[in-house]
């Protein structure tokens, strides 16, 4: 782990510990989440850059494909499942319920297919096998999936990114990213 990602992390712990403290919460209409280990590394936030949009996409970085731009993060689903489950800190089945993820940087692996999910928390990170709509408004999150219906991103450089399907993607907020993933390298 390069010292960038470390302070990154250390960082993103930090305010995620803080806002917890604070009395936000993760948001699930379910009772049987099961806890998962706790650990205090999460995905960095990276420079992500604009997806297709129905505004106008704002200034950003340019994407070259397979990379994330400035970035050492995962480039497939396998090792972005492999970092996100390493750090997740919460692990919730996801029988096609809502699901809200609301405390900042919160590492949430979901479990199952899940019918709506809503990210709202600065630098979370999440972890699926299928969302068929996600909704995303907090800045710096992290979205890993093998399947998506479709996406909204109303936050700023968010990052999506599914191995299979054609999802629909609104973009109204600025420099997000929202692109094809392999599933293994």
């Amino acid at each position: 782990m390069t010292a960038r990602r470390q302070g990154a992390t250390v960082a993103l712990a930090l305010l995620g510990s803080a806002v917890a403290l604070a009395g936000c919460g993760v948001t699930v209409v379910r009772d049987d989440a099961t806890p998962a280990r706790s650990s205090a590394s999460t995905p960095p936030p990276t420079s992500p850059t604009s997806s297709s949009s129905t505004a106008p996409p704002a200034p950003g970085p340019t994407e070259v494909p397979g990379t994330t731009a400035g970035s050492d993060a995962p480039q497939t689903y396998a090792g972005w499942a492999e970092e996100i489950r390493g750090a997740a800190t919460l692990r919730l089945p996801c029988d096609r319920g809502p699901v809200s993820v609301d405390t900042a940087a919160t590492v949430v692996e979901l479990v199952g297919s899940c019918g709506q999910v809503s990210v709202d928390a600065a630098g979370a990170s999440v972890l699926a096998d299928h969302i068929d709509t996600l909704t995303v408004t907090g800045a710096q999150v992290v979205v890993v999936t093998r399947t998506l219906g479709s996406v909204t991103l109303d936050g700023s450089a968010d990052e999506v990114y599914w191995v299979g399907g054609v999802p629909t993607v609104t973009n109204r907020g600025a420099q997000n990213l929202a692109r094809t993933i392999e599933e293994d390298s």
